[in-house]
């Protein structure tokens, strides 16, 4: 579905209406508008009635182009001094300057082209949290069950070891929804005023996701202690979860996700997240942190393509830290899977 609040941003006056006749959305030109009132129904008869797409003269004497959108809409740019299409003389007050055919196309391929993959991005986007929060869903319903089945059979430890995969699958949706919020609002000014224990929230990360690696026959294992105390904010605990999830992803099956942890020269804390993974190619260790970009050997595997995005953010920008990734070329039992040894290695400035 079209979201023509994106068309807003078109720098000519515009009109969209249905295969029908029926006015969808109008809109003056966000550079170029003109005196033409928005309610004559003249401009929907006009532009309905034309019979080719592409470029005409309206009966003022102006150039419009009229193009197909996806589901069937008609997109119309108009009031337009295009050669030869506009028969107006002399300067006109707020309109386009005159340009040829070749130049408005450039303008309207250029535009569309990054309102689709804007939407294209959106849409994946939705996609892939909607397929994890659905398989987490899942999860939960089936420890549910087990644990309703289980209640007659075993003892204490095990009925606690199932409500604790409960809980662990209540986390992993409650971090979904705030990566989700975290992308869809403005942390510009976030309040970096909480005294963080990274250990508690890095462990907190890994006993989370444990049973989704167990589901994957994956083992985390967790190395080293902290004591350190960082001032952050209390979204800080996306980062791990993300770093550690991505982790679980990519790691092929019987393999272990090494979480070291330890305090290093210039007062920092550092957190070592190895496993393997899928090759990054040469020139994809800077881009991999970029929104929507997803590596090559990577898309195998669902995923959005914002979730390093959002680490890196959430680590550099709002908690003054690093995130880099470094990955080894030696053989290895799993190179035949096309998997390499890949360290997240983030860190923090201790308070």
């Amino acid at each position: 579905m079209i979201n023509l609040d994106l068309y807003k941003t078109f720098p000519f006056n515009w009109i969209v209406f249905s295969d029908n006749g029926e006015r969808v959305a109008q809109n003056k030109g966000a550079l170029f508008k003109n005196d033409f009132d928005e309610d004559e129904d003249y401009l929907v008869d006009f532009y309905y009635k034309s019979d080719n797409l592409g470029w005409g003269t309206c009966d003022r004497g102006y150039a419009y182009h009229s193009c197909l959108l996806k589901d069937g809409l008609i997109f119309v740019a108009y009031g337009l001094k295009v050669k030869p299409y506009c028969k107006i003389k002399g300067k006109s007050e707020n309109l386009s300057i005159w340009m040829e055919t070749s130049e408005y196309s450039s303008v309207l391929t250029n535009f569309l082209q990054t309102v689709n993959k804007t939407m294209q991005n959106f849409h994946d986007l939705i996609k892939s949290n909607l397929h994890e929060i659905n398989s987490l869903m899942s999860l939960l319903a089936n420890s549910s069950y087990t644990l309703h089945q289980d209640l007659e059979t075993y003892g204490e430890d095990f009925l606690l070891t199932r409500s604790k995969q409960i809980q662990s699958c209540h986390e992993m949706i409650s971090k979904r929804l705030q990566y989700f919020t975290f992308l869809f609002e403005d942390n510009t000014n976030t309040q970096i005023d909480k005294d963080l224990d990274v250990y508690r929230k890095v462990i907190k990360s890994v006993q989370t996701l444990r049973p989704l690696a167990h589901k994957k026959d994956v083992k985390i294992n967790m190395e080293g202690k902290t004591d350190a105390i960082v001032k952050g904010a209390n979204l800080f605990e996306i980062a791990p979860f993300v770093l550690i999830e991505n982790a679980v992803k990519y790691a092929p099956p019987k393999s272990h996700i090494q979480v070291q942890v330890e305090e290093v020269d210039g007062g920092f804390v550092e957190f070592n997240i190895e496993s393997f993974g899928p090759k990054i190619e040469p020139h994809e260790f800077d881009d991999i942190f970029k929104q929507n970009y997803r590596g090559m050997n990577a898309k195998k595997t669902q995923g959005s393509g914002v979730g390093l995005f959002v680490a890196k953010k959430i680590i550099k920008e709002i908690h003054d830290g690093e995130l880099k990734v470094n990955q080894s070329w030696g053989n290895s039992k799993f190179s035949p899977q096309g998997m390499y040894r890949t360290n997240f290695i983030f860190r923090l400035p201790i308070q």
